[in-house]
């Protein structure tokens, strides 16, 4: 089996709490060696939540699309693959 962390930030499109779209993933793996990390392009992006994402408008106009980001993302994942993490529901929903 391998371990590997997913992280999921977060850019505003709207004023609601749940007004939100991935502007960032990134995969670790047990030895913390990033495997994967890349920037999604938000459409309608109300706020990067530079604070929190440390992204800035700018940056996530140049990502790539959500699509494309999870198909490079599930080359790394498999059936011997455990994925650990906080709030891990959240960030693979």
């Amino acid at each position: 089996m391998r371990y590997m962390s997913v992280d999921v930030e977060c850019a505003a499109t709207g004023r609601g709490h749940n007004d939100r779209a991935p502007c960032r993933i990134g995969l670790v793996n047990e030895r913390e060696e990033v495997l994967f990390d890349t920037i999604v392009r938000v459409p309608n992006c109300f706020s990067p939540l530079t604070q929190i994402t440390g992204l800035t408008r700018e940056m996530i106009a140049q990502g790539i699309e959500i699509e494309r980001a999870l198909y490079e993302l599930r080359k790394f994942l498999g059936p011997d693959v455990i994925l650990v993490g906080q709030k891990i529901d959240k960030d693979i929903n």
